[in-house]
């Protein structure tokens, strides 16, 4: 019998705030676009740490 004890939180390697244009164009109605500008870019990089017996 094989058993392993897991968390529902990670562990947080890298967590910042990046700058950058980002621009997308969302389709509205038939021949219509909406312009969506984006400047920031938040980046959170997480560890799914798993214990246990193996």
């Amino acid at each position: 019998m094989r058993g392993s004890a897991t968390t529902k939180e990670g562990q947080v390697i890298l967590d910042f705030n990046m700058f950058s244009e980002i621009i997308t164009f969302e389709k509205k109605g038939r021949y219509g676009r909406e312009k969506h500008q984006n400047s920031n870019v938040k980046v959170k990089v997480l560890a799914d740490v798993v214990s246990g017996n193996t």
